[in-house]
């Protein structure tokens, strides 16, 4: 079902510094508008909630969907957008659920506001493709930055951590072989 879009939308303009001002002006509305969407006292129309994503860097669909929602394309794919409660990440799962898959392949978008929450990527072997921001990693206990364009191809011989600690919003590809890995979280 539809989210409370409100919440996340206080959410990510807190954890980016944003005044409702600010966010109204991005957006094209005013500050006590921003500020009645958030409180839940006011609908709003979906051009207007998209041009409150992408002021705050996010997918329309971050902002309506929770938890366990779904959309259904045309066709055998299934494409998911998952928001853990609590979770400071979202993520789309980019391969179908038709037959016995071996490889798990997602779109993680890593929201600023938590630079020591880890990603929750634990599997034995796995890749990593950047396609927005600078991702903080911690490869037994030595810290490296990755940026747009670069991949790391990672197995479980080593201790891996993934971090944001930008101001910005991380978004990157993720292939495991694992079941399901981020879907337990």
């Amino acid at each position: 079902m539809i989210g409370n879009y409100g919440k996340k939308i206080r959410f990510l303009r807190i954890a980016q510094k944003m005044t409702l001002l600010e966010l109204g002006v991005a957006a094209g509305i005013s500050a006590s508008y921003v500020s009645q969407i958030e409180r839940g006292q006011s609908s709003v129309s979906l051009t207007t909630l998209v041009q409150i994503a992408r002021s705050l860097g996010v997918s329309v669909e971050y902002l309506l969907y929770d938890a366990g929602d779904y959309i259904n394309t045309p066709g055998n794919v299934t494409s998911r957008f998952v928001c853990p409660s609590g979770k400071p990440y979202y993520f789309k799962i980019l391969s179908n659920d038709v037959g016995e898959k071996k490889l798990r392949i997602y779109q993680i978008t890593f929201l600023p506001g938590s630079k020591d929450y880890s990603l929750p990527i634990e599997d034995k072997e796995g890749f990593l493709y950047m396609l927005r921001g600078v991702l903080t990693i911690e490869i037994n206990h030595k810290t490296e930055l990755m940026f747009h364009g670069d991949s790391l191809f990672f197995d479980g011989s080593v201790e891996y951590k993934f971090f944001n600690r930008s101001d910005g919003i991380i978004v990157l590809i993720y292939a495991t072989f694992a079941s399901s890995v981020l879907e337990k979280d």
